[in-house]
């Protein structure tokens, strides 16, 4: 590559890349009206050096080949290259910054109508409890030795994992409640399964003890 720095105006270079011939050897050509088609009116002193570069070396050449004189431009008015280099850019080349404009949120429904559905929503819980309620706390169907450890642990875990869907709904996000409703899932899934046994092998010794008292 050819390149025709101007000494008057530091920055500002005009090229001209080489092109192989069918024979082998590179020709490169630079003229007057290259130049001033890409540097306009800039005259004056112009250093030649030619840069030599391939992707196998970690470092070009540059080597400097001597100067040429090119006629001054009519007018005093500054150069205005067709091509800016990062050495030269005039204030009018800098790009305006950039305002953005984010769209309105849409319109949302009242309150009363979110209200509204928030209850039917949670109504079949709010039935439930109801239910449960109206029927009183009663601890006469609660086993007895270490079933009732199980059954105690399990309910809990059930009532843990209510409060767990309240916080997710107040607080909570899903990243953060998921991990949590594993676990304790994971707990209800043991202590249920150990409630059951539980119940299941008093049951079994009930039986045996009623039928061996028959028997006897």
């Amino acid at each position: 590559m050819l390149m025709a720095a101007s000494k008057s105006h530091p920055g500002l270079a005009a090229y001209a890349v080489a092109k192989v011939k069918k024979d082998g050897p590179h020709i490169i050509t630079l003229t007057t009206a290259s130049i001033d088609k890409q540097l306009a009116n800039v005259g004056g002193e112009m250093e030649l050096s030619l840069l030599l570069g391939d992707p196998a070396a970690a470092v070009g050449v540059r080597g400097v080949l001597g100067s040429i004189i090119l006629p001054e431009a009519a007018s005093d008015a500054p150069p205005k290259p067709k091509l800016n280099t990062a050495a030269y850019q005039p204030r009018n080349n800098l790009k305006p910054n950039i305002a953005h404009t984010f769209r309105a949120p849409d319109k949302r429904a009242p309150a009363v109508v979110s209200l509204g559905f928030t209850v039917l929503a949670a109504s079949p819980l709010l039935l439930l409890l109801g239910y449960l309620a109206s029927l009183g706390v009663n601890f006469k169907g609660l086993p007895s030795g270490a079933a009732t450890l199980w059954v105690l642990l399990f309910h809990g875990g059930i009532a843990a994992m209510l409060l767990l869907y309240l916080l997710f709904w107040l607080r909570l996000n899903l990243a953060q409640t998921l991990p949590v409703a594993l676990a304790l899932g994971v707990f209800v899934a043991g202590t249920g399964y150990k409630a059951l046994g539980a119940l299941s092998a008093q049951r079994i010794a009930s039986s045996t003890a009623v039928a061996v008292k028959k028997t006897n």
